[in-house]
């Protein structure tokens, strides 16, 4: 099974699944031109194949108590805002499984008039991708605990 995990922009998708149909799909795009980078992930993510674990992340995700947000949370997946923490954790089990829809997701933010977009990762591979679609958000990353606060004085204590 491959699937299209990410829908990054007209110019660049993620391909998940298993790893050696991935090989031979990539090999295949570069033999048509393709450039590919291969991502160090050791999981399927944003596809079919993550659906075995829905339930063991949903219970997972019960025992943890969300908040309303203060911030819009964008649900990456149906490229909108959530705001109830039922619909958001819902969006993130779906996340597992679906294909991001960044693309999409960066022209709603645009489209809402959002210029701080918070990317929780250790690498800047989505602001990286973002800029390549607009050049109207400030990106911020964060992959360590103390970092947020960081950031959150950053945009919100002026």
């Amino acid at each position: 099974m491959i699937a299209i995990s990410s829908f990054n922009s007209f110019k660049n998708v993620t391909i998940s699944g298993h790893k050696n149909i991935v090989l031979k799909v990539v090999v295949l795009c570069q033999k048509l031109g393709a450039r590919t980078i291969p991502l160090n992930i050791n999981i399927p993510s944003h596809c079919n194949l993550m659906k075995p674990i829905i339930n063991e992340f949903k219970s997972i995700l019960d025992v943890i108590v969300f908040n309303h947000p203060k911030i819009p949370f964008i649900n990456n997946v149906d490229a909108k805002c959530e705001y109830h923490p039922k619909t958001i954790k819902k969006a993130l089990v779906r996340q597992l499984y679906c294909p991001v829809n960044w693309y999409d997701s960066i022209k709603y933010i645009i489209n809402k008039n959002f210029v701080y977009v918070i990317e929780f990762s250790t690498q800047q591979t989505l602001s990286h991708i973002s800029k390549n679609i607009t050049n109207k958000i400030n990106y911020s990353r964060i992959y360590k605990p103390q970092g947020l606060n960081i950031t959150l004085q950053k945009y919100f204590n002026k």
